[in-house]
């Protein structure tokens, strides 16, 4: 497994390596009419835009990731409190029927 993963970055070291190589044109980058980025390497833009959709596809799946977490928190209290009940009402069942 260890020898895949190697592997693996290798490969996706040469792809980079190569798509940098091959996409040096210089482009001019808007960001809303305030900014603007001359020059800049159409390799680099795009790696920093692929970057940035990573990194907020990452950060609203940790927020999801935590959501679920406190759900289930709040289910496993629930269902700790309903076995205790059923069986407080078992015990009870079994008292008056021995009653009886």
């Amino acid at each position: 497994m260890k020898i895949f993963s190697i592997l693996f970055s290798i490969i996706i070291v040469v792809i980079g390596v190569t798509f940098a190589v091959l996409n040096t044109t210089p482009v001019t980058i808007n960001l809303f009419e305030k900014w603007q980025f001359e020059d800049v390497a159409l390799s680099r833009a795009l790696i920093i835009a692929f970057a940035i959709g990573a990194i907020s596809g990452i950060l609203a799946g940790l927020m999801m990731i935590f959501s679920l977490k406190q759900t289930n928190g709040k289910l496993k209290k629930e269902l700790k409190r309903a076995q205790t009940n059923t069986k407080s009402l078992k015990a009870s069942v079994i008292r008056d029927r021995d009653m009886d």
